[in-house]
């Protein structure tokens, strides 16, 4: 029988903790990330920024209550500050730097309408797109299945802000909506995405298009890319800012919701763009970003519940796939690299084990010495968890399909009848978070009204025991 102190309780699950991102400084000495979750008492969530110095694996807290959310965390290209978007009550979405050594956290932008994204252009100015509130009405395409209210009334627009003088540019002059950036470490282009749609879930159905654009900063010139590409879901630079690897979600059909991630690139120098083979039909893991090296690439490949770190390396003949040996492999997410290869910082967790992120160092194809610089959750140390195992099974059109199966054997040992958590998708495929809604038993009935609300993987079952504990 398993005591009290080992069940995960309600409580447990809503207060869970979770780090929604993290940046990589410039030459891997350090990495910022940010916690967030739910506290007793409080209806938002609570946002904190932190840094963890990666030689002596201290950490220390940069940000205060202040902030409503944090996101977009980008390291100065000299290391010295972190740029993110953060949401207060009385500015709204600006952009804010904090210097990890002195701690002060300054307001870069007082954009009335809120900054959207945003990138470092040089230690000294910023690039930031928000909607021009001195602009006109963005046009409209005529199409009669299309309500009006899905196009973007006013654009949204690329601009330069100098952290000296603080003198804003505008550098663009589309009558359209831009959704992203992401400026070249050597600060002279930017991957813009654009599109008439008042907003991204456009992209699902279509309708209107998403367009994708390079920006040349000096020439203030740009050129349409990827044209024949229906939705791009990540991108990344080259460190020596010649080429932008861009994940795109392929799909015949016309809404873009099953699909396979494949890996394009656009060479800056020659303007040629390219569909990399990358030996492995099941393409990339899903919404993972493809990590560029001095030498290659690394990224995440599909492959149902046990996603493979791949290392691509350039050769005469292009570029090599090679597997990783690493104490974690099948259970590696969301990586970053240092642009030299030699450090991995990565997001581990298995089925019964909770997520923290860890550092390790990439010795040829492997990964050695993992340390974790999060220590999240520690309400879950003790606690027991349902046993897990993973399962192949044929689909109804003769498709292999992989299952994670949570299975509770023994009544007696959680108190309560015995139960299965399944989580299920097919190769090629990865749960996306939904909402449920989580009711306590009451006298062994469930309550009339429910406790709270989460989001949770897509596919997931979660039951409670007649003695409340969570499975």
């Amino acid at each position: 029988m398993i005591g009290e102190s080992q069940r995960i309780s309600i409580n447990d699950l809503l207060y869970m903790e979770s780090v929604t991102e993290q940046a990589v400084s410039p030459y891997g000495a350090s990495v910022a990330w940010v916690k967030t979750g739910y506290t007793e008492g409080k209806e938002t969530p609570l946002f904190v920024l932190s840094v963890t110095n990666v030689d002596n694996m201290s950490t220390k807290q940069l940000s205060s209550s202040e902030f409503m959310s944090i996101s977009g965390l980008k390291w100065s290209p000299r290391g010295k500050a972190i740029a993110f978007i953060g949401v207060t009550s009385e500015s709204g979405a600006q952009v804010w730097s904090v210097e990890p050594e002195s701690g002060g956290v300054d307001q870069l932008t007082n954009v009335p309408s809120g900054v959207n994204d945003f990138g470092w252009a040089g230690p000294e100015a910023i690039l930031y797109i928000a909607t021009d509130g001195n602009a006109e009405e963005a046009s409209s395409e005529e199409d009669d299945t299309i309500h009006v209210t899905q196009y973007i009334e006013t654009p949204v627009r690329l601009f330069r802000l100098e952290l000296t003088s603080g003198r804003t540019e505008r550098l663009t002059e589309n009558d359209d909506n831009t959704l992203a950036l992401s400026v070249s470490p050597d600060g002279k282009h930017v991957f813009l995405c654009r599109t008439k749609a008042a907003s991204a879930k456009s992209q699902y159905y279509q309708d209107i298009p998403f367009r994708y654009f390079i920006y040349e900063i000096e020439e203030h010139e740009e050129k349409q890319i990827f044209t024949e590409v229906k939705a791009v879901e990540n991108w990344a630079w080259s460190p020596d800012s010649k080429t932008l690897f861009a994940t795109e979600a392929f799909v015949e059909d016309k809404y873009v919701f099953a699909y396979v991630d494949y890996l394009r690139t656009f060479d800056v120098p020659s303007g040629e763009e390219n569909n990399l083979d990358l030996g492995w039909e099941r393409g990339l893991m899903q919404m993972s970003k493809v990590s560029p090296t001095d030498e290659g690439f690394l990224v995440i490949l599909e492959d149902g519940c046990h996603p493979e770190l791949a290392r691509y390396v350039m050769n005469e003949n292009g570029y090599e796939r090679r597997t990783m040996e690493a104490e974690h492999q099948g259970n590696i997410f969301s990586i970053e690299t240092t642009p030299d290869g030699k450090t991995v910082f990565y997001q581990h967790s298995t089925a019964s084990k909770p997520t923290q992120w860890y550092v390790a160092t990439i010795d040829g194809d492997s990964v050695k010495d993992p340390r974790p610089y999060t220590d999240i959750n520690p309400q879950y140390k003790g606690k027991t968890f349902a046993g897990a195992e993973a399962i192949t099974w044929e689909g109804a059109l003769g498709e292999a399909m992989k299952q994670a199966e949570k299975n509770v054997e023994k009544q007696d040992d959680l108190g309560g009848p015995p139960m299965i958590v399944i989580f299920f998708y097919p190769e090629g495929t990865e749960g996306e978070g939904v909402p449920i809604t989580i009711y306590e038993k009451v006298n062994g009935k469930k309550a009339d009204k429910p406790t709270a609300s989460k989001k949770m993987p897509f596919g997931t079952t979660v039951g409670f025991t007649q003695k409340d504990g969570l499975v």
